[in-house]
C-alpha cells in the first residue's frame, strides 16, 4: 500500500493511479480520481484527457479525496480510534 496515496488525496486534485487492487479500491471507493490498470496506456489518456477538460469533475474528485484522507486516513483519526478499540477491549 504506497502510503503517498494518502497524501495525494489530502492534497485536495484528483487521483490518477495506475494499479490495481487496494489503492485502486481505496480511490474508487473515496470518489478521489480515477484508477487506471497497469499496462493500460489508452485508459490513461483517456483519464488524463477526462480530467483536463472537465473542471467540476476535477474539483469534486479533488475535493472527495481531501475529505476521505482527513475523515479515514488523517492518523489522528487512526489513532483516536485505536484508542478507542483497546479501551472497550474486554
Amino acid at each position: 500500500m504506497p502510503s503517498k496515496l494518502y497524501e495525494a488525496m489530502a492534497s485536495g486534485v484528483p487521483v490518477v493511479v495506475v494499479a490495481d487492487g487496494e489503492p485502486a479500491e481505496i480511490v474508487a471507493s473515496a470518489g478521489a480520481g480515477i484508477a487506471v490498470s497497469p499496462g493500460d496506456v489508452d485508459g490513461l489518456v483517456t483519464a488524463l484527457r477526462r480530467l483536463a477538460v472537465d473542471e467540476d469533475e476535477r474539483r469534486a474528485l479533488g475535493a472527495a479525496g481531501r475529505r476521505a484522507a482527513c475523515e479515514r486516513h488523517d492518523r489522528r483519526v487512526i489513532c483516536d480510534r485505536f484508542i478507542d478499540a483497546l479501551e472497550d477491549a474486554p
